[in-house]
Order: C-alpha cells, then structure tokens, then sequence
C-alpha cells in the first residue's frame, strides 16, 4: 500500500560524514507552519502540486514561502555504523524535520537488544519514532542517563520531549525477524507539534506528529477495505499509566455504495449525523469484549463522488476493572476521539 522510498543499512561501509540533527533545529532553522485547527481547511494546500503518478507520498508542510522547499528526499543516503556509540547514526538531511529508513533485523550489528541506532537532537526537542509495519516489532528510547520508553509496556512507537543535548538511542526489537521502516521525526526548537500531508489520486488529509503512517490495519468490523491507516503514536495516552493498547486511525473505501451508510455489525449502533469539513458523515459505533480486552470502535461513512468512504476511528484498551485498584488510570477517550475528528476535518475528496 505504502511505497515510500527507503535504503537498506545493512553492509554500508563509513563512508558518509556523520551529521548532528541538533546542528539542523539551531534558532533560524527552516521550520514548518502550524495549522489552526480553530476552522476546518477547506482544501490541501494549493501551492503543493500532487506527483505525476498516483503513488501516496509523505510530504512535510511546505516551507515559508521566501525560503526553497528542500528536493533532498527525508532519508539518508547512507547510514554509518558508530563503533563508539555502538549504534547506527542517523542524520536529517538538511532542511528537514523528519526521515524514514528501511533496515532488516538479520544483517549487520544487532544484539540480543536488537538493532541499534543513534541521533543528536537538543534539549525540549520533540521527537516521535515509529515502526511503519507495527506488530511484530517493539521500540525502546534512551539517553546517556538510561531508558526513556516505558520498561514495562512494549509499543512499535514513541514520542517525547528530550531532556537534554546530545546522543538519543533507537533500540528495535522483534518477536520475528524481517524488514522494518524506522520513521523519526524532530520538531524544530519552539515547535509542539508538525504536520505532514497525504495525497492519492482519491482523496487527502493532513495529520500531526501525533501520528504516524502504518503497514499495519487492526481487524475490526468496518466495511471497507483500508486505503490508508494512521497509528496514533503520541506516548502519554497509553500504558502503563492508563489502559489504551493502542489506537488507528482508518481511511477504508467500501465496494457497495449503495449500502454504505447501512448498520452492518451485530452490536453496531447508529449515532446519528455528523459533518467534517463540508462532508456529511453517517456515524455508529461497536463496542467488543475479549479476554479483558475492549474494542470500540467509531464509524463515520458518507458517498462522496460516488465512492463510499469510511472513516474508522480504532481504540482498543483493557478493561479497567482488570486492573489492581488506583494502578491505571482510564484513557481520554474524549481527548482522543476529538484528535480523531481534528484529522478528519481535514479530509478532501478529489
């Protein structure tokens, strides 16, 4: 579904001059723009031509418009293994926030703490990581100082502000070995969040930091087929503080338009009509229980220009009650789903 351009590290000899994100987030560094999330966008940006072909493409914001838009893609072209460090470095290119490598966990240095990298970034900096294919890989962030990823609760992603200047480590882990996409992205100093853009030939948003492209659909009991699928990667909502697992975001396109808006599931309930971003959605919700397990998810479905779309907003948490008491804490459903409803209003259909 994904074809984003990516380079393998496994075998590269140091053969590249190892760079320091920090030195690319100094005061006066190219900086994206942040939406106002107060009215909802009419439209993509204009001033962002879509590719020639129909591929999906991940493009940062574009830059002020007295500055170049950088044409160097957001991956290294070569990553070099640091002896010292024990970790392969990573450096933005310049004039970028974020990069995105793809890298297997059989070949070259890996450990029984699995493959290691490592960047420079600057205290207050936010930075999120992800692993793009999710299951069956895991992440664990550190500093000089030690672990900054919770210990007692494993999840392809993690975002955070960094406390100090200097080194960050990357650990990735798996349950089996295969190929991996390591996505990073580091807001400039100042900056809470940045945004990217995604386009087809269909239909495009625009989403935070706060999320990150996945490989990977959660099975739930929408309809459709999914198109594009965002993993909800912002680390203070889930485990071990509160009892989220983990949460999507789904853009799923629907054969039979005709039945679109239709309660399909057993346990699905129709909620009624909601509009994004000039677009009147059917909403309903399922809620599932599994083995402690809940899974509610949130339906939003609307004919557009002839194809059904639907919009799934995925939480699946444990149930509270499974917990010692005052040990967890229940997530912000309200504050994730509005985040949800945030993303989809900006959601245009071409």
């Amino acid at each position: 579904m994904f074809t984003p351009r990516s380079t393998k590290i496994g075998g590269l000899l140091l053969l590249v001059a190892l760079m320091t994100a920090c030195s690319l987030f100094a005061p006066g560094s190219n900086a994206a723009p942040t939406p106002d999330f107060s009215t909802p966008l009419p439209q993509l940006p204009t001033d962002t031509p879509l590719p020639p072909t129909a591929a999906p493409t991940f493009t940062p914001l574009p830059l002020p418009a007295d500055t170049a838009t950088p044409t160097t893609p957001p991956w290294p072209d070569l990553v070099a293994y640091d002896s010292a460090a024990g970790a392969y470095r990573l450096s933005f290119q310049p004039g970028w926030t974020w990069m995105q490598i793809t890298d297997n966990t059989t070949t070259g240095h890996t450990t029984d703490g699995g493959k290691r990298f490592v960047l420079s970034a600057m205290k207050g900096q936010v930075m999120s990581v992800s692993i793009l294919q999710s299951w069956p890989y895991s992440l664990s962030v550190s500093d000089a100082d030690g672990l900054l990823s919770d210990s007692e609760v494993e999840h392809p992603f993690w975002s955070g502000t960094l406390p100090v200047n200097g080194d960050y480590f990357i650990t990735v882990n798996t349950q089996s070995a295969g190929d991996f996409t390591l996505r990073v992205a580091i807001n400039p100093p100042g900056k809470a969040r940045q945004y990217f853009d995604y386009s087809d030939s269909k239909f495009g948003l625009r989403y935070s930091d706060e999320f990150a492209p996945s490989e990977y659909a959660p099975v739930g009991e929408y309809k459709g087929t999914p198109a594009f699928v965002l993993n909800f990667v912002n680390s203070a909502f889930y485990g071990p503080a509160t009892n989220l697992s983990e949460a999507y975001f789904m853009v799923n396109t629907v054969a039979d338009a005709a039945a679109c808006t239709q309660v399909s599931a057993p346990n699905e309930t129709l909620l009624g009509q909601k509009t994004f971003n000039g677009y009147d959605f059917t909403q309903s919700q399922a809620i599932g229980a599994a083995a402690g397990n809940l899974y509610d998810q949130l339906f939003n479905r609307a004919v557009i220009k002839g194809t059904c779309y639907e919009i799934v907003f995925f939480m699946h948490s444990g149930n509270i009650g499974n917990y010692p008491p005052g040990s967890v804490a229940e997530f912000d459903r309200a504050a994730l789903v509005q985040k949800f409803e945030e993303l989809l209003s900006t959601f245009t259909v071409k």
